[in-house]
């Protein structure tokens, strides 16, 4: 009788899901990482981009499935935000050449990057999107071009571009 009350506990059912969803966010998602570090992979083939560049698009591949990652992408959004309203920027010395960022292969490797991350931990991707929301709700109050800046999101984008077919019913 006690070991039943063990597997029927909502805790652990609740645990359970969530290892579900996870796994299942993982299958989805594969293809598209395998897709973004195939490009990563051409474009450090090519010549012309900074060491700045290569350093971002291998930390990229790194750390596409990076809980960690997913857990400071939340805190990197409310920075951004808080940023974005006293309008002072950070620099860090470590922003793409003007050659990446006009890649769109640089731009679609984003898109996907965070879409693995906000999929590499659902719990962790709600709370990341909610401080994306968040952000895109302050840009749209606080500018005119809100409405168009929001649609050119890397997120918003991936939504848009990225919906993972489900698999067939086994």
């Amino acid at each position: 009788m006690e070991m039943e009350l063990i597997f029927f506990n909502p805790l652990m059912l609740a645990l359970v899901g969530y290892l579900v969803v996870a796994a299942s966010l993982t299958i989805l998602v594969q293809p598209l990482r395998i897709e973004m570090v195939e490009t990563i992979e051409d474009l450090l083939s090519e010549p012309g981009f900074t060491k700045i560049d290569q350093a971002q698009l291998e930390r990229l591949a790194r750390n596409c499935m990076s809980f960690f990652v997913a857990l400071v992408l939340p805190l990197a959004i409310g920075s951004t935000i808080v940023e974005y309203l006293t309008g002072n920027r950070l620099d860090t010395g470590r922003e793409a050449s003007a050659k990446l960022r006009r890649d769109p292969r640089f731009h679609r490797v984003l898109r996907i990057y965070f879409v693995s991350i906000l999929a590499s931990s659902p719990i962790l991707g709600i709370i990341s999107s909610v401080f994306i929301a968040v952000s895109l709700a302050l840009r749209f109050l606080t500018k005119g071009d809100g409405v168009q800046q929001a649609m050119e999101s890397p997120v918003i984008k991936a939504v848009q571009t990225h919906r993972p077919h489900m698999p067939h019913a086994l």
